[in-house]
């Protein structure tokens, strides 16, 4: 269960600024821990234990899965330095 959540957080996470200030203009309840990298330590926790960091190109696996290079799962280390300092990291 907790994999599914990966793509929302995946997308909370690198738009963090814009949609928390969203749910506080709405009055919408905050889903998550109020801390970023709270946030992102869990992403890794499921990332890694769903396997997702065991060196396989996404790229080539996503074949089967209809992935891209847009479209595949990111580089944790990449794509942590673009959620907390919002890094030129590329993530493939």
């Amino acid at each position: 269960m907790e994999e599914a959540q990966l793509s929302s957080w995946f997308v909370l996470l690198l738009r963090w600024d814009e949609m928390r200030q969203h749910a506080r203009d709405h009055n919408i309840p905050w889903p998550v821990a109020e801390d970023k990298k709270t946030v992102l330590d869990e992403f890794a926790r499921v990332y890694r234990a769903n396997g997702l960091d065991k060196g396989v190109d996404p790229v080539s696996a996503g074949q089967d899965w209809g992935l891209n290079e847009h479209t595949a799962p990111p580089q944790l280390p990449c794509f942590a330095e673009n959620v907390m300092q919002n890094g030129t990291c590329r993530v493939v």
